[in-house]
């Protein structure tokens, strides 16, 4: 919830009539505030894989191959959220794995945005 809050404070703080550079800053800022967000959340993955566990019939009733199916399960998940969290960096923005990610928190309207301003910079120079 923080990190909501955080990056609403962030968008406010965008103010169009600052000079480019300052604009660029402030929306550099909230990237990489929405790319640390992110890469807390890839984190969260293993224990999606854990939600349909009960305490009444796992791991007491529950087969020998069912428990190997979810040890198996989430131990992928687990080595995918920790491939995810490594993947998330600033040099990896434009990557396949990560842009996804970004584009669903509203990382792609931020990049045009980005891309908008250097190209105003990119004119007045």
């Amino acid at each position: 919830m923080f990190d909501y809050i955080r990056h609403l404070v962030l968008i406010g703080g965008v103010a169009y009539d600052n000079s480019i550079r300052d604009v660029q800053e402030r929306l550099r800022r909230l990237q990489l505030s929405l790319l640390r967000h992110t890469r807390i959340m890839v984190l969260q993955l293993p224990f999606w894989t854990t939600f349909a566990l009960s305490s009444k019939w796992f791991p007491r009733t529950a087969g020998a191959g069912y428990i190997a199916f979810q040890v198996l399960l989430t131990g992928t998940f687990v080595w995918l959220a920790v491939w995810l969290y490594r993947k998330h960096t600033p040099e990896n923005l434009g990557d396949r794995w990560v842009r996804p990610f970004i584009s669903g928190i509203g990382g792609s309207k931020l990049l045009r945005a980005m891309r908008f301003y250097q190209e105003l910079e990119e004119l007045g120079s």
